[in-house]
């Protein structure tokens, strides 16, 4: 029996489960990230958006759109972007 971040466990079946759920969906957000670079994209045509995360993940790259400041501001508290393109006229 292991105790692991507050939680009990044993080896062998199920013990992965009995591990606090939100602390695996935080380790699994973290590989997602780790993996890719992040582009944040701030831009408030569709047509615009739809190019670049095209041309964005067809080189490997995450993309986050916002089609707002604040949704910009928001999406990049969560997941701080490497890159961030903005239309300053939003």
């Amino acid at each position: 029996m292991v105790d692991v971040y507050g939680s009990r466990a044993s080896w062998g079946e199920g013990a992965v489960s009995s591990l606090p759920s939100r602390i695996l969906k935080k380790r699994t957000e973290e590989k997602k990230r780790a993996g890719k670079p992040h582009v944040l994209i701030v831009e408030d045509s569709d047509l615009v958006t739809s190019a670049l995360r095209i041309l964005f993940e067809e080189t490997g790259r995450r993309v986050t759109i916002a089609h707002s400041v604040r949704e910009g501001i928001a999406a990049g508290r969560k997941d701080p972007p490497g890159l961030l393109l903005l239309d300053l006229g939003v």
